[in-house]
């Protein structure tokens, strides 16, 4: 459907059985009982993951043993009027050798789309291609959203109701030698789509420069999560 863009990477069939833990640390978090029910609050610390998986060889068949793990840290900040922030930082790999590690357990980054601005936390626009590496890695995230703080205080511009956004995304995997950084402008309107906060936006590439015309100019669509009272970016 997509042409060379979407061509499936050809692998050697094989069995997997793995065991996996995540441990999710959020300092001084806080919540209250609604009956039975938790009802997570907000915690002036971010969120710190780990998470570890082990291939366990011999077990129903396995053919694989790697350990692969990753640490994330990751929040949401609120700055009252100037408007509210999103960032994420992550970095991982595997303890044995990368070499033996199978193609399909590998990191994988994910590439943008064209003129769809994806996910900023967790894809990169201007990467024409999603590629995997089993080497480490470290990349992250932040967008901020100034909502109406400066062209609210524009007269005619104001009636609008237009905001404005700023973010940038970096990715580096030293012994493949890549690094990616990409930065971004953006315009923002926020409706009520039946009855559901949405927001609009079209973004800017400022970086990379030699990005290609179908990933400079971009458009998105968010909707609120209305039980957290968040976006989702």
């Amino acid at each position: 459907m997509f042409g060379a863009r979407n061509q499936p990477a050809p692998f050697e069939s094989y069995t997997v059985a793995q065991l996996g833990i995540e441990v999710l640390i959020r300092p001084f978090q806080r919540y209250y009982l609604k009956g039975r029910r938790k009802i997570v609050l907000s915690s002036k610390w971010p969120d710190f993951r780990f998470t570890f998986k082990q291939g366990i060889p011999d077990l129903f068949g396995s053919d694989v043993q790697f350990s692969k793990y990753e640490f994330v840290v990751d929040d949401m900040l609120r700055f009252g009027p100037l408007g509210e922030s999103f960032y994420r930082f992550s970095s991982g790999g595997f303890l044995n050798d990368p070499s033996t590690v199978r193609f399909i357990e590998y990191k994988w980054f994910r590439g943008g789309d064209y003129f769809l601005f994806t996910h900023p936390l967790y894809t990169y626009q201007s990467l024409e291609q999603t590629f995997a590496s089993p080497s480490v890695y470290l990349t992250g995230s932040y967008i901020h959203h100034f909502d109406g703080f400066f062209l609210g205080k524009i007269p005619g511009l104001k009636k609008l109701g237009l905001g404005t956004s700023i973010g940038a995304t970096f990715l580096t995997v030293p012994d493949e030698q890549i690094n990616h950084f990409e930065s971004f402008l953006g315009l923002e309107k926020k409706i009520k789509l039946w009855d559901t906060p949405t927001r609009f936006g079209v973004y800017y590439l400022l970086q990379p420069v030699d990005a290609a015309a179908g990933f400079r100019w971009k458009m998105s669509i968010d909707v609120r999560d209305t039980f957290k009272d968040r976006w989702n970016w």
